[in-house]
């Protein structure tokens, strides 16, 4: 049993159209997949502490990311709801840099049984089917959590997740989502004044995260993000 996530990148494919592959390498893939290390490293630094605790791992390919990690007992990872936690972790903090990358990421968090394979690498399992499903039905950049997940947080007070009315693409329905506006706080969102107080900085660059001029069904991914993030923005309204 683990916790799963699968993120896909926004309008991956007209981006990497303009661009040799060279550049799409150093200016999309590696930027995002640094992003990506650094929350794994975060989140890892303290389960490590413990001896054989679960790894978080990962696996990108095309516009596609895949995020797994273990349920074992004995560990500090011995439930669903404190597997869930370091996988919505890890999940806000790449959601929130891929904002700031000007890579807006959707996805979707689902647990239970699952089959990791490396050698050859194969992916088996109902929570991989449900996630990929409910990140191909939202409509904005951010993820949701699909009810194999949401089941184990709903009454664990998780400050990582809120309940949201979830852009889909059939209608809004209330959902507990990522909250990775919380992951914002640092020098994207705020400046220390010299009189002490916090001041906020600047907002995300959201025409280059949802470039103008695009079809309509961008424009309205980008309303809902921006609402998104309006809302849980810790600083308050920008």
């Amino acid at each position: 049993q683990g916790a799963v996530a699968f993120l896909d990148i926004l309008g991956f494919g007209a981006r990497t159209a303009r661009l040799a592959l060279s550049e799409s390498r150093d200016t999309l893939v590696g930027p995002l997949l640094k992003a990506i290390m650094d929350a794994q490293t975060i989140v890892l630094r303290d389960l490590l502490r413990i001896p054989s605790s679960p790894r978080l791992e990962f696996h990108y390919f095309a516009d596609s990311l895949v995020l797994y990690l273990p349920c074992v007992p004995g560990t500090v990872l011995s439930t669903p709801s404190r597997v869930l936690d370091s996988m919505v972790y890890s999940c806000s903090l790449v959601l929130a840099s891929g904002i700031w990358l000007n890579l807006p990421l959707r996805g979707a968090i689902a647990y239970g049984d699952c089959l990791v394979c490396r050698d050859p690498m194969y992916f088996i399992g109902q929570p991989f089917l449900e996630a990929h499903r409910l990140e191909r039905s939202q409509n904005w950049a951010g993820a949701a959590l699909c009810e194999s997940a949401a089941t184990h947080l709903r009454d664990d007070e998780c400050v990582r997740v809120v309940e949201w009315p979830v852009p889909l693409k059939t209608g809004h329905t209330s959902m507990l989502a990522v909250n990775w506006p919380r992951q914002s706080i640092g020098p994207f969102l705020r400046e220390i004044g010299i009189d002490g107080q916090v001041w906020p900085g600047p907002t995300p660059n959201w025409d280059s995260c949802f470039p103008v001029g695009a079809e309509e069904s961008v424009a309205v991914k980008r309303k809902n993000t921006e609402e998104f993030f309006a809302a849980q923005n810790p600083l308050g309204p920008l």
